[in-house]
């Protein structure tokens, strides 16, 4: 973040320059002026378009937290309405028929 504080103040000073010593509005433009402003310009090196991870896996996080919450809500009441009915079933099929045990398991 220091090193985008730095870029941003040296992008302001840039634009504060060349606004100080622009011409008047009405005046024709100086192709003198026009080039320092745009060699100030090249100066500061291409714009890097990587991806800010942190930024946006927070937004990311944000923006799928109402799907995460609506899931954990639903997958609780299906926990709360089966209780342990469904560990007791699996345990006697395991040990009724130890050979079909693991066809049971697929879908869990």
């Amino acid at each position: 973040m220091n090193k985008e504080g730095q870029r941003m103040k040296r992008f302001m000073a840039l634009l504060s320059a060349a606004h100080r010593g622009k011409p008047e509005i009405c005046a024709p433009v100086n192709p003198q002026w026009q080039a320092d402003v745009m060699r100030s310009v090249r100066q500061m090196g291409p714009v890097s378009r990587g991806i800010r991870r942190p930024v946006d896996f927070i937004q990311l996080a944000w923006r799928l937290s109402p799907a995460a919450c609506l899931l954990v809500l639903i997958l609780s009441i299906c926990i709360f309405q089966t209780g342990y009915a469904i560990y007791h079933q699996m345990a006697a099929l395991s040990i009724a028929e130890p050979a079909q045990t693991y066809l049971a398991y697929i879908p869990f």
